[in-house]
């Protein structure tokens, strides 16, 4: 499990994520399995997951998650 909590995540107005997948429009590889994403406590600014990678041309299922889940 990987969870945010804390002051960070506190204000609505000005949310941040949690875990960011790659950079804005970035391409590779990337693949998570069996992982849940949560937070824990109060969190009304938080952004749980943040995804931005795409899979290379060519390369099929190269950028997924499977088996996770975001609570």
């Amino acid at each position: 499990m990987i969870a945010g909590k804390g002051e960070k995540f506190q204000d609505q107005e000005h949310p941040k994520v949690v875990v960011r997948v790659g950079k804005k429009h970035s391409r590779g590889v990337t693949e998570i399995t069996d992982v849940v994403f949560a937070t824990v406590g109060p969190t009304p600014g938080a952004i749980v997951m943040e995804w931005n990678v795409r899979q290379p041309e060519g390369c099929q299922a190269g950028a997924g998650m499977w088996d996770s889940h975001i609570r």
